[in-house]
């Protein structure tokens, strides 16, 4: 009962769940905790003929909308229902917005923000952020400030962004990290930079 009819869901109506297209047998395709007519933002008014009112939840703005076929609808590193922690659609007071990634418009990503302990709802300036974290591809032990610092699983990508490090701290980058025109890497004594194969 996600409040859309199952000829909406498989467009080309083969019995299939293609690209692009949600499962008409469930409610939340893309298992993000916000239910697929949420995303696509119905309301009680516009819900399919045999969805159960009970079950369904409403998108409170039906203005803004989300991908029923991601998780992090707007990429900002954060699920979709992390950041509509109530699952209703609208940007309720507390929440960050899961169709913009930068809630705040400061340039800095939301995920980027609660990964570094600042407050995605409150702009910053001058950010900087320790990244120290194992499981993900690039390991910095130092700080990075910056604007245009974006994370995916594949390691980060810095653009105008400057890597200062202090005394005997450790930069490893991966094969994968992308160092963009702009980036600088700032040192001290005891610093040193490597390649991750």
């Amino acid at each position: 009962d996600d409040g859309l009819l199952d000829g909406h869901e498989d467009i080309n109506q083969n019995g299939a769940v293609d690209s692009g297209e949600t499962n008409p047998c469930l409610a939340d395709t893309d298992g993000d905790g916000i239910q697929d007519g949420t995303e696509r933002g119905l309301t009680l008014a516009n819900i399919g003929i045999h969805t159960n009112p009970s079950v369904f939840v409403p998108d409170a703005d039906p203005a803004t909308t989300t991908n029923p076929t991601q998780t992090d609808s707007d990429g900002d590193w954060l699920m979709d229902r992390e950041e509509d922690a109530n699952g209703n659609g609208a940007v309720d007071a507390g929440e960050t917005s899961a169709g913009d990634a930068d809630s705040d418009h400061d340039g800095y990503l939301d995920g980027f923000e609660v990964i570094g302990g600042t407050n995605p709802l409150t702009p910053d300036t001058g950010l900087a952020i320790s990244v120290n974290d194992p499981g993900m591809d690039l390991l910095i032990q130092g700080t990075v400030s910056g604007r245009n610092i974006y994370i995916s699983s594949r390691g980060i990508v810095f653009q105008n962004a400057t890597i200062a490090t202090g005394a005997d701290v450790t930069a490893i980058f991966t094969t994968e990290t992308r160092l963009l025109p702009g980036t600088h890497i700032q040192s001290g004594a005891g610093f040193n930079a490597r390649i991750r194969e």
